[in-house]
């Protein structure tokens, strides 16, 4: 089986890296958008027990002005009435005011606490025609505390109805809160698990590139044995991927360099046997040469002499 080469690799690697970069991009866009709806969901939570607090304080104001009115109505003291009730009375609409302003202008929040003030005034106005008919009338006086003592239960009731919805809307904030932190846990974790995989990934491609790499330098020193003219040894280079190519290149080089310089081999023992060949041939031809030079010599000594002996023949006749 083909290994992995080193492009592919680093394609693979890159691939992998962008890959869990924009995972890790979208996890983080998460985290951001739910910690943005956290603390929005957190803003809204305080807002809400603040509103809880301030209705439940509502609900002891009323409570204790009806209690003021009942007794200034009884010891018929009115001091009791301008020094506590009625100061009671304007902090409690204020209080009102406030809570009314934090919800939109006609929306259902709003509407109930317009409706709240309304039932407040009309308790308010009871009360002080209990405080003044008890002055009069002690029966006139019992007959307005009656109504009175049913405004204010129903004032109270309605409170109550309200502390309740906003305890209601503040538990289910807190659960939402709840829920919105468990997210954010797990895209933490998430978050966590893809940056150590970034990594991983980041540590095994190094690793991957670097045992590819490594016999770069086992190429050099074969490449430069070679141009120093050394071809007979042996490249013990294993790798299936573009180093080994080179390696099973330089491999099939070598011997084909080392027939071709055989071949030369071959042919310089046979030119050199010939040249031997012809060096006897030439030695041989250069003796009989020799020898017919001198047999050519002794001829023409032998004539000479034969010439001078018919000279002499000639001048004795």
């Amino acid at each position: 089986m083909k290994k992995i080469s080193i492009k592919r690799i680093v394609q693979i690697g890159l691939l992998i890296v962008i890959f869990i970069e924009i995972f890790n991009l979208v996890v983080s866009f998460l985290w951001i958008n739910s910690s943005s709806e956290y603390l929005e969901d957190l803003k809204n939570y305080y807002n809400l027990q603040q509103k809880v607090t301030l209705l439940e304080g509502v609900k002891y104001k009323v409570t204790d002005i009806w209690q003021y009115l009942t007794d200034a109505s009884l010891t018929k003291d009115l001091s009791e009435v301008k020094e506590i009730a009625e100061p009671l009375y304007k902090s409690v609409l204020n209080d009102i005011d406030r809570l009314q302003s934090s919800y939109a202008k006609n929306s259902e929040e709003f509407i109930e606490f317009k409706e709240l003030k309304i039932r407040l005034n009309k308790f308010w106005e009871i009360g002080t025609k209990m405080v003044k008919a008890y002055l009069v009338n002690w029966n006139e006086g019992n007959k307005v505390m009656e109504n009175f003592d049913n405004i204010s239960q129903v004032l109270l009731n309605r409170l109550n109805m309200i502390v309740k919805k906003e305890e209601e809307r503040l538990k289910n904030r807190l659960q939402e809160m709840i829920n919105m932190a468990k997210v954010q846990k797990i895209q933490a974790i998430l978050q966590g698990i893809v940056i150590n995989l970034l990594g991983i990934v980041i540590i095994l491609l190094m690793f991957s590139i670097n045992l590819k790499v490594k016999l770069v330098p086992e190429i050099k020193k074969v490449i430069e044995r070679i141009a120093k003219g050394e071809l007979n040894f042996e490249i013990d280079i294993e790798s299936e991927d573009e180093i080994g190519d080179i390696a099973k290149s330089l491999k099939e080089l070598l011997k084909n360099m080392g027939g071709f310089i055989k071949e030369v081999k071959e042919a310089s023992g046979a030119l050199a046997a010939s040249a031997e060949e012809l060096s006897a041939i030439t030695n041989q031809f250069k003796v009989s040469v020799e020898t017919q030079t001198e047999k050519a010599t002794q001829i023409a000594s032998a004539a000479e002499e034969m010439s001078v002996t018919v000279v002499d023949i000639a001048k004795n006749t």
